[in-house]
This record gives C-alpha cells, sequence and structure tokens, in this order.
C-alpha cells in the first residue's frame, strides 16, 4: 500500500539521520516467501512490477512514443502488441517534449477506438528527483489524489536531473536512491526514459553517464531506430530471459484540424512492423577482399596470421595488423566469419560468408563440414599441428596500441565507405 503523507515526511527524516545502530531483519526462508512473493508482469515478457527500468535510444528514435504506448495500455487494460498487461494508474512526469502529449494520447485512443483512459495522470513539470521537497511533494500528490500507481514513468531522466552530472557515480546513485525511495513507496514500476551516449564504431549505443545506472535497474530496454522501424531489444533482464528483435513503426493519424489553415493536426502511434526481411550484410573492399581471402584457404579456415599473411598487398605493401584487426571483428559481428571452437586465433567462413564473398545467394551454398581442435589444418609455423607454439618468424597480433588502431581506421581502403 501507498504511505501516507505523514509515514512519507518520516521516513524521510529517518533517513536524514545518523543512527548509532543499524538495525537489520534476518528473515528465514519462510519469511522470504512471505516478503517476497513471485513477480508478476507490468508487461509481459518485457518489464516487471514493482522494479526499476531504463528505456533508452539517440534522440528522434521513438523512445517517449514507447513510454506513452506502455503507460496507455497500463492505464487502459489494452493490451501491448500482443503481450497480456497488467492493468493500474499510471503517473507520467513530461518534463520534455510537453506540447505533443495530448496529441499523441489522442492518436493512441483514436487509433484503437477506445476512450482516454481515466487512470492516467500526467505532471507537466521537471520533478527534480535529487531535490528531496520535489520527491516528497510528488509522493504527496500522488497520496491526495488517492491513487496507487502501477507505473511512474520519468521522462526524461535529463530533464528530471538538472543541475546533476550523469558521469558522477555519486550523483547519480542520488538520483537511485530517490527512484528506489518512489519505488517502496508506492509499489511501482519506476521507469526513466534517457539518451544513449556518442556512437562509437559500429556497436550500439549504451546509455549515456555513469554505469551506476544500469548496475541498479532491474532492467533496461534500448530503442533503436532505422529505415523507420523501431527496435525494441532488452539489453538486461536481472532475473528473467532478455527478450530482443521488437519491431515497431510509426503510424500518421489525424487528430484534428488547424481552425487558421484548415489543415490536418497529426501526430503518430506505434504499430507492429512484422518480421525483418533478410538483409543482406554490407562490407567495404578491405573488409571484402579480407573475407574472400579467408574463404580461398583450405576448408575456408585458418589461423589468423596465416590468414592476414594470405590477403593481397595494396600498392606492394601488406595489410596492417590494425587494418587486418578490424576487418576481422567486422567480419565475425556481421556473422561471416567465426572463431573455430577449442582453436586459439583460428577462424572459419561461414556458410553465408563463403556466398557473399563468391556472389552466390545464400541457399546454394554447400554445408561446410564443423571445424575443431582436432581436424583444423595447422598453420605454417606451428609446431607439431597443435596449434599451440608460434614459429619466430610469425609475428604477434596483439601488441598493437590505440594510436595503431586509429591509424589502421583511418588507412584502410574503404572500409566503411559501403555501410
Amino acid at each position: 500500500m501507498a504511505l501516507t503523507i505523514n509515514e512519507m515526511n518520516e521516513k524521510w527524516d529517518q533517513q536524514q539521520a545518523t543512527p548509532t545502530n543499524k538495525m537489520f531483519r534476518l528473515l528465514s526462508i519462510k519469511d522470504l516467501e512471505e516478503e517476497l512473493p513471485p513477480p508478476s508482469w507490468l508487461i509481459d515478457g518485457i518489464i516487471e512490477d514493482n522494479v526499476l527500468g531504463v528505456l533508452y535510444g539517440a534522440s528522434g528514435d521513438g523512445k517517449s512514443f514507447v513510454g506513452i504506448d506502455w503507460s496507455l495500455c497500463v492505464a487502459s487494460g489494452q493490451g501491448w502488441h500482443g503481450r497480456r498487461v497488467n492493468t493500474g494508474h499510471v503517473v507520467y512526469v513530461v518534463a520534455e517534449g510537453s506540447r505533443g502529449i495530448k496529441k499523441r494520447i489522442d492518436a493512441w485512443t483514436q487509433e484503437r477506438q477506445v476512450s482516454p483512459p481515466t487512470d492516467m495522470f500526467v505532471i507537466l513539470d521537471a520533478v527534480q528527483f535529487t531535490e528531496r521537497e520535489h520527491v516528497r511533494g510528488l509522493l504527496a500528490q500522488i497520496a491526495e489524489r488517492g491513487i496507487t500507481p502501477r507505473l511512474i514513468v520519468i521522462d526524461t531522466l535529463a530533464r528530471c536531473f538538472l543541475g546533476g552530472d550523469e558521469n558522477s557515480s555519486k550523483e547519480m546513485g542520488q538520483f537511485i536512491a530517490a527512484c528506489s525511495e518512489v519505488k517502496q513507496s508506492t509499489r511501482a514500476t519506476v521507469l526513466a526514459v534517457h539518451h544513449t551516449g556518442k556512437q562509437r564504431g559500429r556497436k550500439p549505443s549504451t546509455e549515456r553517464g555513469s554505469n551506476a545506472l544500469r548496475g541498479a535497474a532491474d532492467v533496461m530496454i534500448r530503442v533503436s531506430k532505422k529505415d523507420n522501424i523501431i527496435t525494441l531489444d532488452v539489453d538486461k533482464q536481472k532475473d528473467d530471459e532478455a527478450v530482443t528483435g521488437i519491431r515497431l513503426r510509426l503510424k500518421t493519424v489525424v487528430v484534428g484540424e488547424d481552425p487558421a489553415t484548415g489543415k490536418g493536426i497529426t501526430s503518430c502511434v506505434l504499430i507492429a512492423a512484422g518480421d525483418a526481411a533478410p538483409v543482406r550484410p554490407r562490407l567495404g573492399v578491405g573488409p571484402m577482399k579480407t573475407l574472400r581471402t579467408l574463404t580461398e584457404l583450405p576448408d575456408a579456415t585458418a589461423h589468423s596470421t596465416e590468414w592476414r599473411e594470405a590477403v593481397p598487398p595494396e600498392h606492394g605493401e601488406p595489410i596492417k595488423v590494425r587494418t587486418f584487426q578490424n576487418h576481422r571483428e567486422d567480419l565475425i559481428e556481421q556473422g561471416l566469419v567465426t572463431p573455430v571452437d577449442g582453436r586459439e586465433k583460428w577462424y572459419q567462413a561461414t556458410e553465408q560468408g563463403i556466398a557473399i564473398a563468391k556472389g552466390m545467394p545464400f541457399e546454394r551454398q554447400r554445408q561446410l563440414p564443423s571445424v575443431s581442435a582436432a581436424n583444423a589444418t595447422p598453420p605454417i609455423g606451428v609446431a607439431g599441428g597443435t596449434g599451440e607454439a608460434q614459429s619466430s618468424s610469425v609475428p604477434s597480433e596483439d601488441g598493437g596500441t590505440a594510436a595503431d588502431e586509429m591509424s589502421a581506421v583511418v588507412e584502410d581502403e574503404g572500409g566503411d565507405a559501403g555501410r
């Protein structure tokens, strides 16, 4: 049950005091059964009841549309794209983009053909979660309205953390502590909508700021957008299997008419986008040449050094170690090359990799034999064919510096041109 205003104030005062002795509760396993009932899903398979969650993505990728979609489903009892939800009150803190919230709700109710849910409440102010009086005020408002929220959304973390340093684990810890206090007081799921940091290479961006947030969160959901498709990936689920690859898209809905111009007023809603069509990997000239080299070796398999030395030189210069390593990691990431099980620094082109290298449809390519430590062809300079010792003539590939890597990326032959 939600705490009363007096109980909340008393709890805050107790937390500020410095007790001489902290009393802890010793719980038996039987006590645990009563203290910790089995978890339930707020949105089936995505986010549980009474947890701290983070919904993050780049600006414009649709994370607020997801947050509003979830909120309206919980408040109205509507399923979320085929997933069951637990119904309850929702409090949505619209600290960013408040002018569009009404249109988005109108678009959602029109698309779903339902009345606006009476169990959703909106705050058009930035509640500062690092300020005691703000959090007290939020809990007081909830208590005064007599509601018991099932979901509280903070949109966005940055606007509800003004003046705070997102990179400081101490200051982010204060934000997390306030979220935990709200969660414990209301028994609601608290969901923070957050931004990603800068993109680094081809790997997906992670949330911005201190990793203390990820450490404290029970669930992390990444929202990304490409070619008008919004994809949701649960990349941290503390106590269950993480769901990935949920594909959605935005549908434009006319919600009214501008009386001055007569033009339609529009907003968007999320709808299912269906299964993804197969995507042919895109490679630059350099990675493609490196891939073809591996496919032309026996069994399309080789030790890393043998593979690198077989790559044809460019303008009389052999491929640089770091450039080769960048190509190799790119090919592995795209599923075109895989490490050989049981053989350190051995790699094999996959069926798809061979098909791509030869310009053939994937379905026409033969099944490759599985290569293991027992039957892999030993590279030149490996003692006894065991792969455990290199010849002194084989250079090591693990001694490059960060500066070398940056240089290799710049000198690579159009490696990013086709991406």
